[in-house]
């Protein structure tokens, strides 16, 4: 469906970008991010505004590509200098930022309308680690800069301080996004589907299967118990539409009768469509 291809090129170009001996790995996970996002753009529209911004995040990935090999072999590029690489830095974050926010808006969309209420919840979740991050950096730059001019040991000690908790936050929000596409991956898949997705060939490990069974035996329960309050809040509908219809005999479109009747239709709708998912 393309989270799979997600998944791979947002660990390609975060987790293993981080790496400055690495480079290349951003650029190549631009790429894999692209060709994922526009498998999932023909589910969600909103994954399109997500897939232009890997565009440009490929431009910086590039610059920074072609600075790393140019201090690895000793080569020169031109505009490969601290000045421009100062820029390329703020660059890279304002997309960073831009590029989270049309990926949360997108997943919360998918994972609504497939019922993942709680993977809505963290996108959102997610996307507020990352915009604390882009403050923190911002921070930390401006902390930087005082530091070249004032010479103190409490100062350069406070900016090492506020650079690892900048860090920190920044693994947090890489594993945390991981963690959610992951599991978008595993639960979302397209329709007529769902029966081949869950078929898992068995481990050769008998406490495997076991969990297996038991995570299938709750997953089925939730499932279960869900079915069951929506056809609950079905028959309720459809009782207040009786009820009203009894009730109001002299003036059958009454507007409380009108109001259940468009609360049982929306109901019925979206039971139509989980069937679908």
């Amino acid at each position: 469906m393309g989270f799979g291809l997600l998944f791979f090129g947002y660990f390609l170009h975060y987790l293993l970008g981080l790496n400055q001996l690495a480079t290349f790995t951003s650029l190549i996970g631009c790429a894999v991010m692209f060709a994922g996002l526009s498998t999932l753009s023909l589910y969600c529209h909103a994954f399109q505004f997500a897939r232009y911004t890997t565009v440009a995040m490929a431009v910086t990935s590039l610059y920074c590509t072609a600075q790393g090999l140019s201090e690895m072999f000793s080569i020169t590029f031109p505009f490969a200098n601290d000045i421009v690489s100062q820029y390329v830095a703020v660059i890279e974050v304002f997309l960073t930022v831009i590029f989270h926010v049309f990926l949360a808006i997108a997943l919360q969309k998918i994972c609504v309308r497939t019922g993942l209420k709680s993977n809505a919840a963290r996108a959102l979740t997610n996307l507020v680690a990352v915009v604390l991050y882009a403050v923190l950096w911002v921070w930390y730059t401006y902390w930087a800069q005082i530091n070249d001019l004032v010479f103190s040991y409490e100062a350069r000690s406070q900016a090492g301080m506020l650079y690892g908790f900048t860090m920190l936050m920044k693994l947090i929000w890489i594993f945390a996004n991981l963690i959610l596409i992951a599991s978008c991956y595993r639960r979302i898949c397209p329709a007529g589907q769902g029966e081949t997705s869950n078929s898992v060939k068995p481990s050769r490990f008998a406490f495997v299967n076991t969990l297996r069974e038991k995570y299938k035996k709750s997953e089925d329960k939730a499932i279960n118990a869900d079915r069951a309050y929506r056809q609950q809040r079905y028959d309720e509908q459809v009782n207040k539409i009786n009820a009203a219809k009894k009730g109001n005999k002299q003036a059958p479109h009454s507007r409380a009768a009108k109001r259940a009747e468009v609360e049982a239709a929306r109901e019925a709708a979206r039971r139509r469509r989980d069937q679908d998912l």
